[in-house]
């Protein structure tokens, strides 16, 4: 993850959940499209099913595939990832370390 540079004007969008209203701001953009643009939600302490005690506020990255997915479904994929994204997870903190985890 690349923090945003502080010296340089970023452009931010606040946009209503809706897939028809980001595909309006990605034909209106210059010089991007949806594969450079990075797409980020922030979900509140609010959004978290365990209960807002539970944890503080948290927000992600997702491709535009999964950004334009039904709320539902982004928040599934935020809070309780699904089997093949955990083990790629997995596999990749495993391979960076250079270990071999197959069975003999």
């Amino acid at each position: 993850m690349t923090n945003l540079d502080p010296t340089k004007s970023q452009t931010i969008y606040y946009i209503p959940y809706s897939k028809k209203r980001v595909d309006d701001i990605i034909a209106k953009s210059a010089h991007s499209d949806k594969d450079t643009i990075r797409f980020t939600i922030k979900f509140g302490k609010e959004d978290n099913p365990m209960g807002h005690h539970q944890q503080m506020a948290s927000r992600n990255q997702f491709s535009y595939e999964q950004f334009c997915w039904k709320w539902e479904e982004v928040c599934k994929l935020h809070y309780k990832p699904t089997v093949e994204a955990y083990t790629e997870w997995i596999n990749r903190e495993k391979s960076k370390d250079g270990l071999s985890f197959e069975p003999t």
